[in-house]
């Protein structure tokens, strides 16, 4: 008998674990539910321009890239996965956020970059991550092979007529802070850019102090001129911003500014 009661008490136990186990289950769906916030489709875009054209000239886009002291072709960049952090406060997020796949490599001066499609939950968001990543061995078909093992390529030509070639194997995970305390995304605000400023990357280098290639080309790469390149890269986050995308179609309207910035 005692051993039968035994048993009785224990599976009386385990019954009593087991609804209070499913009973916890239960609150904490219900929690979820009603502090959940809904999802949206949203769309993440990638543009590059220029906030100083008469400086630093996009050959495609500006109309003043005659009279620029210097123009840039082509803007390769290896972008990886974007990471959407969701709070009031970025220095609280413990690296969790929403992530949207990367690009991989890109010309981001010659051509416009196919806009991202994503699944958000709606609410407050105060900034994002976005990493610059090695390219690799696979290409696109019309990257230059200067790129492989490197994250930027930047080819254009300065006001004499001179052309220039900046590699970066930067691995920087640029921080984009919201301006303001945070952000709202949500359905009425679902279309988001990412704009990368050449004139704040390529403005404020001394080009006088490069040393050229016997043709008279300026490169710029960890075995040439690697002040220059330093220069460049110390600048490369503040080159890159967090905008709103209101028509979703992933070029940067005129006179937009940045919602999260560069750090």
């Amino acid at each position: 008998m005692k051993v039968v009661r035994g048993e009785r008490a224990a599976r009386a136990l385990r019954g009593v674990r087991l609804a209070c186990g499913t009973a916890l289950l239960a609150l904490s769906a219900c929690a979820g539910t009603e502090t959940g916030n809904p999802s949206f489709k949203g769309s993440l875009g990638y543009d590059a321009y220029s906030s100083a054209p008469r400086s630093v000239a996009l050959t495609q886009s500006s109309s003043e890239k005659e009279d620029a002291a210097l123009r840039v072709d082509n803007a390769w960049l290896v972008l990886g996965d974007v990471e959407l952090l969701r709070g009031e406060d970025c220095a609280a997020v413990a690296g969790s956020g929403m992530h949207v796949q990367g690009l991989g490599a890109g010309d981001h001066a010659a051509g416009q970059a196919p806009v991202t499609p994503f699944d958000l939950a709606a609410g407050q968001y105060c900034g994002a991550r976005l990493p610059f990543v090695l390219a690799g061995e696979k290409l696109p078909a019309q990257a230059p092979d200067s790129l492989r093992d490197e994250s930027i390529v930047l080819r254009g030509s300065l006001a004499d007529g001179r052309s220039f070639e900046l590699r970066s194997a930067s691995q920087a995970q640029v921080l984009l802070r919201a301006r303001e305390a945070s952000f709202l995304l949500d359905d009425d605000h679902s279309g988001v850019l990412i704009g990368f400023d050449v004139a704040k990357w390529l403005g404020a280098l001394d080009w006088s102090e490069a040393s050229p290639d016997a043709d008279g080309s300026l490169r710029v790469s960890e075995a040439q001129n690697e002040a220059l390149l330093r220069e460049f890269e110390r600048a490369l986050p503040d080159g890159v911003g967090l905008f709103r995308d209101a028509d979703r179609d992933g070029l940067l309207d005129r006179d937009s500014t940045p919602i999260a910035s560069g750090e």
